[in-house]
This record gives structure tokens, sequence and C-alpha cells, in this order.
């Protein structure tokens, strides 16, 4: 039957779906999470600055920083 036939197709795309979505659920925490704490520092430019580099060291897992 053709039920049977896209049955695993279905599935797997209903993984990648949900795969999907968690991913960015991650990426939206991480991302909210830096600007609330770039919000919390008296000084914005630098601690930004800060984060970033940091943000890229950590989950970029670089071994140089992003800025020169």
């Amino acid at each position: 039957d053709f039920a049977f036939v896209i049955l695993p197709q279905m599935l797997l795309a209903t993984l990648n779906t949900i795969l999907a979505a968690g991913i960015g659920y991650i990426i939206a925490a991480i991302v909210g999470l830096f600007f609330l704490l770039g919000q919390r520092t008296p000084i914005k430019i630098i601690n930004i600055i800060y984060l970033l580099h940091h943000f890229c060291n950590i989950f970029f897992r670089l071994q140089t920083s992003c800025f020169p």
C-alpha cells in the first residue's frame, strides 16, 4: 500500500522538523541570554564586544578570537 511506502519518509521528515525546532530554540535561548547579559553592564559597548569575543570562542571553538 501507498501508506506503508511513505511512512518511513514521513517519520524521517517529522524527526527533522523536531530537530530543527529544537536547534532553533537553543539558538534563540543563547542569543537571548547574550542580550540579557549585555543589558546588565554599565559600559555597554565595551561589554558587548567582550561578550561577542567570548561567544565566538566558546560556541565556535576557535583557537583565535573573532576580532583581530
